[in-house]
This record gives C-alpha cells, structure tokens and sequence, in this order.
C-alpha cells in the first residue's frame, strides 16, 4: 500500500503469467476509486499527488489495459 503522498508504480502478474502495471496513490485506508484509461492512456493521469486526492482522504488505482504502459500485451 502506498504511503500518504507517494505515488506507486507496481505491477502484478496474473494467473497467465503476463503483468498487469497499475498506480496506487492516495491514502492507503481512503475512498477507493478506480480508474480506467482510454485509448491512447496509461496508468498516469497527472493528478495523484494534487492536494484534493488527499485532502478528500481517497484512494486512487489505476490499471493498465493490456499492451500500455507496465502491462504485458
């Protein structure tokens, strides 16, 4: 889990094998919300560390569709 104020680029490999990149940020015992990227997108969507993420006590994922970022194709 994250600490108060740190981004977190991780991943996780799924039952395949293939890894599966995403952001963990926020507070780690906050409002989780997940968020899904587009396309083009990725994992970053430049907001993680603005003040409100914390301020509002949220926690923010965000996965990596296949083939972006961290995530294997």
């Amino acid at each position: 889990m994250p600490r108060e104020n740190e981004m977190n680029d991780s991943f996780m490999r799924l039952k395949d094998g293939r890894k599966l990149g995403f952001v963990d940020c926020g507070e780690s015992d906050g409002l989780p919300i997940i968020m899904l990227h587009g396309t083009p997108g990725s994992r970053i969507f430049g907001f993680e560390n603005e003040p409100f993420v914390h301020e509002e006590g949220l926690r923010i994922v965000t996965p990596e569709r296949s083939g972006y970022g961290l995530s294997d194709p």
